[in-house]
């Protein structure tokens, strides 16, 4: 039989909150590192929007966010706490709008639009737009920040295999299923490729 998983409770030594921890954690003193530092400084601990602008450096046009950073240079901003599975990473750009607009509705995304072209870590509400995920799809194609070709990590074909299938296509009329079954893709990509709907910047 699986040994039985024991708890140990404890309180935090800066709030009182009640900690259930297993025992390789049982001399834990505080529940988040909030209480940590605020134990550390003596001071109580900022409220989010406190700590947002903390990590905001404001420029002429963009306000560049100077906190951690997700993919594709996000800035991103911690709440919560993991030992009540609430802690949780926030965009930084998403919680930006929030604090200057309000709520996000539901399907909408927070997009970028920089006048000196569109900036992850970027807060600036004004530079800030909400849209559909298709929209903000296509704004990032419309501005070149979607990876193509050789540069998306899906891609399965070369430059180099878009140039000779169309060349085999057009040239020496190879049929659509050869191609497919020689480049191991289905006969849809291989249409796209020789009408030019797909892979339009290999010329």
């Amino acid at each position: 039989m699986p040994r039985p998983l024991y708890r140990v409770r404890r309180h935090c030594q800066r709030c009182g909150k009640s900690m259930i921890l297993p025992p390789s954690w049982s001399s834990r003193q505080f529940c988040s590192s909030a209480c940590y530092w605020a134990s550390l400084t003596g001071k109580p601990h900022l409220p989010i929007e406190d700590r947002f602008w903390l990590k905001v450096q404001k420029t002429e046009s963009c306000w560049l966010w100077q906190g951690g950073t997700a993919g594709f240079g996000y800035g991103t901003l911690c709440v919560g706490s993991h030992l009540d599975n609430s802690l949780q990473r926030i965009p930084a750009h998403r919680f930006s709008w929030q604090l200057h607009y309000g709520p996000i509705p539901e399907g909408r995304e927070v997009c970028h639009n920089c006048p000196t072209g569109d900036n992850p870590s970027c807060v600036n509400p004004a530079h800030l737009f909400l849209d559909s995920h298709k929209g903000n799809m296509l704004d990032a194609q419309a501005k070149g920040r979607m990876p193509r070709g050789e540069r998306n990590g899906q891609a399965k074909l070369s430059e180099e295999d878009v140039m000779e299938i169309r060349r085999l296509r057009l040239e020496e009329r190879v049929r659509v299923g050869v191609l497919a079954e020689r480049f191991q893709v289905n006969r849809h990509t291989i249409y796209k490729i020789v009408t030019g709907k797909r892979w339009k910047h290999v010329k």
